[in-house]
């Protein structure tokens, strides 16, 4: 009729007090293609108190059982609209989604089985820590890899001890290429790492190299291939690495090298200078006395999302590994990571032979969730002792 107008109605809400609550009417498409323009960097995904929508921190909103996640077997997931699988979100990093908050999982399969709960409402579906606790085995020393350590030295420096001599060091190249080690066993699964003492000043790198990709077909990876050449460059041999400098009156993160040479920052590079490498009196005298030292000690792995790391001791301060930096994207599965350590120039050293802590592969890893009841009394955390933990 004359003077009508006709519109659709997307929401409908009510507002009761203090309490407002807002519903979606309309579900999202499912035919066409994605529904978003922009893939986020980065998305948190909760429920309602309601239980009946499933909010993104994007701004999106979907009604629960409307959506659904795939998991694309590297490291990535989508989510899709039900019931014609129209793509809302595609290749999604497992490491860039958290559900309320918290980590969504430790790789994207285990992302995608969280987030297929979260979006049914499931029992175990939210609530919890999503970030598995692998079962590891024992610290155990790695062995140098064919032709491993090159370019350098046995040093003249002895560790705090008096008697045992540091593992190698530098001789006279400064190429970025010169001085290095890479170790025989690999890590290939979150939460696994390597231990590394350094000591003695100078530039040096703490990074990993591919020991499965050979697009040569010759029988021996490509970076390993260059790091048994001695020719090359400061990224030669390697995928990842956090370089460290010697900027005069201390040492601290400096910047990445390798194929794929671009990080995060973390509290260990920048931020309070309670948490800076920088600023740890004791970890940079263990790196600047470069004789009767057992040198400052660094954490070389792959974070339980997946991302390869470098953290250092806290000593004296925490007490803990603090992040100096990750990798800006998550590490391929099914690929195998050597250590690499390369001793750049000065005095640079490495203490002793790095460490492995590896997953143990016949035992599954435990994730451990807990559901609040509605009673008002939680107990906290879920083991009483040690002892219980173990």
């Amino acid at each position: 009729s004359a003077g009508s107008e006709e519109f659709v109605v997307e929401k409908v809400g009510y507002v009761t007090g203090d309490l407002a609550q807002e519903f979606q009417l309309s579900s999202p498409s499912t035919t066409g293609a994605s529904t978003n323009d922009e893939q986020p960097s980065s998305i948190d995904f909760r429920i309602d108190s309601t239980n009946t929508t499933i909010l993104a921190d994007d701004g999106k909103q979907y009604g629960v059982n409307s959506v659904h996640v795939a998991d694309n077997g590297d490291g990535t997931i989508d989510i899709l609209a039900k019931p014609g699988d129209q793509v809302i979100y595609d290749n999604l990093a497992f490491g860039s989604i958290t559900i309320a908050g918290s980590a969504a999982g430790a790789n994207g399969s285990a992302a995608a089985n969280a987030l297929n709960a979260l979006f049914e409402v499931t029992p175990l579906g939210a609530g919890g820590a999503y970030a598995p606790t692998y079962p590891t085995i024992d610290a155990a020393d790695t062995t140098a890899a064919t032709g491993a350590p090159v370019e350098g030295q046995t040093p003249s420096t002895f560790k705090a001890d008096g008697t045992t001599l540091h593992y190698y060091t530098r001789s006279t190249d400064s190429t970025g290429h010169g001085a290095r080690y890479w170790s025989t066993e690999t890590v290939d699964t979150a939460g696994e790492y390597y231990l590394v003492k350094m000591t003695g000043n100078g530039r040096f790198m703490l990074g990993f190299a591919d020991g499965t990709t050979d697009s040569n077909a010759s029988g021996t990876a490509d970076d390993i291939e260059e790091l048994q050449n001695n020719s090359g460059s400061a990224h030669s041999g390697l995928v990842w690495a956090q370089a460290f400098y010697d900027y005069g009156g201390y040492t601290a993160p400096w910047t990445w090298y390798g194929s794929s040479s671009s990080g995060s920052y973390g509290p260990g590079w920048t931020g309070a200078t309670t948490g800076m490498m920088r600023y740890n009196t004791v970890v940079q005298s263990a790196i600047s006395t470069a004789n009767l030292s057992d040198g400052a000690l660094f954490k070389v792995g792959i974070d339980q999302n997946g991302y390869m790391s470098v953290w250092y001791y806290d000593d004296g301060r925490s007490n803990d590994f603090i992040l100096c930096s990750r990798r800006s994207v998550t590490t391929d599965g099914g690929k195998d990571y050597h250590l690499v350590v390369k001793m750049w120039d000065q005095n640079a050293t490495l203490v002793e032979l790095p460490e492995r802590v590896a997953t143990d592969p016949a035992a599954p890893a435990l994730n451990y969730r807990y559901i609040e009841s509605p009673d008002g009394t939680f107990y906290y955390p879920l083991f009483a002792t040690a002892e219980e933990a173990n």
